[in-house]
């Protein structure tokens, strides 16, 4: 009875540390998003829905928020809350763009 109910809590337990290491908002990770971004950019371009300059446009901005990323974990090993916030304004801003210039009806 005793090892019934170990095993039990045991197994309670490493249930509850594995839905605590997930995020807790439910979203993308940042680099999940990151490379979504990266590929409806290429599948723009190849619809034909981003010109070849609108896609190298957008692609540059993808890796310049990554590189902003890198920086922010270079200061002090983590990205703490405020750094966060930015990153996510900066995706927050390129995935609207990304859709804007996929819906302007200006490819190639």
């Amino acid at each position: 009875m005793k090892k019934t109910i170990l095993a039990a809590a045991f197994l309670m337990a490493a249930q509850v540390s594995v839905s605590a290491c997930q995020p807790a908002y439910g979203g993308r990770s940042f680099s999940e998003r990151q490379e979504r971004q990266r590929d409806r950019i290429a599948e723009g371009h190849d619809e034909g829905d981003l010109s070849r300059r609108e896609a190298a446009r957008l692609r540059d901005r993808s890796r310049d928020i990554a590189e902003d990323k890198r920086d922010a974990r270079a200061d002090d090993g983590y990205v703490d809350r405020h750094e966060r916030r930015r990153l996510q304004r900066e995706q927050n801003e390129l995935n609207r763009d990304i859709y804007q210039q996929r819906h302007d009806d200006n490819g190639r």
